[in-house]
């Protein structure tokens, strides 16, 4: 798994079951993190904000040569 990765809920089901030795990073005291559909939609809103300041940069930088 990565992240930003989507997964469904038999991957969830299938590392329930792995040894958690062999995930890195995993404490079976703090459990998996996910996020809800519309956590990633609130996610989603951001990023665009974030490309529009980009496209808006290069159009600045562009502009000033």
């Amino acid at each position: 798994m990565v992240p930003g990765q989507v997964i469904t809920a038999e991957t969830i089901e299938f590392m329930r079951k792995l040894d958690v030795k062999e995930i890195h990073g995993f404490s079976a005291a703090l459990g998996l993190k996910l996020l809800n559909p519309a956590a990633m939609q609130s996610f989603k809103v951001t990023s665009k904000s974030a490309a529009d300041h980009k496209k808006q940069k290069q159009a600045r930088s562009a502009a000033a040569d």
